[in-house]
């Protein structure tokens, strides 16, 4: 706005020498003539000046303009890079969170297969001991069964002998002290047995329970 004043300002004072020059051309003759030369050189140069300042106007106002337009885009990519930023650091955060736990999960399932491996040996020793008890055990069955086709076989003789005693109505202390030791030893045998196949059966029903124990675990 100062510019424009200016510039108006010197136009009212370039025409305003034209004026008086036009009053005095009559006045002072050649002395009229060259001043009125003088102003039209001036107002020559004045309007070259204007259109002049006027160019440097409309290039400063544009120059203006691109410079506010500039100043609002880097506003606008100033709002925009610390909005990236902030979106960055975000991302980062739930990158360390995520990583926190997937390292979390990773060790976990390190620690249950471990613990799996674990289980899984602990269950074949079982179910190994519990194969080799049952071989014990039919083994030991196979020997019982043996023992007493003796022991009948034995029943059997001692019968007959009883009986061929009695048909002669003699009584003979020898034979009824052998049968005695026969049964007591018939009868300590089946204990014996008794008491290993109930030992086994202990053992068994523990292993049995264990291995179960382990299935539940898995």
């Amino acid at each position: 706005m100062s510019a424009n004043r200016q510039v108006q300002n010197r136009q009212v004072v370039v025409n305003t020498a034209a004026a008086n020059a036009g009053r005095t051309r009559g006045i002072h003759g050649p002395l009229s003539g060259r001043i009125e030369k003088n102003c039209r050189l001036i107002q020559l140069s004045t309007g070259e000046l204007l259109k002049d300042l006027r160019r440097v106007i409309r290039v400063r106002a544009d120059m203006t303009a691109e410079v506010s337009r500039q100043r609002v885009w880097i506003d606008e990519i100033s709002a925009t890079n610390a909005t990236c930023r902030q979106l960055l650091d975000r991302e980062c955060r739930s990158h360390v969170q995520t990583r926190t736990i997937l390292d979390e999960t990773v060790n976990r399932l390190n620690q249950e297969h471990e613990q799996l491996m674990i289980e899984q040996a602990a269950r074949q020793a079982a179910e190994d001991s519990l194969q080799l008890i049952r071989d014990e055990c039919r083994q030991l069955t196979d020997e019982l069964d043996h023992t007493q086709r003796k022991f009948q076989l034995v029943d059997n003789l001692v019968d007959m002998a009883l009986l061929e005693e009695d048909s002669e109505f003699q009584v003979d202390d020898r034979s009824r002290q052998i049968t005695e030791v026969i049964l007591d030893l018939e009868n300590k045998m089946e204990l014996k047995y008794q008491a290993q196949l109930k030992s086994k059966d202990d053992k068994i029903r523990e292993l049995e329970a264990a291995a179960a124990d382990v299935y539940e675990v898995e």
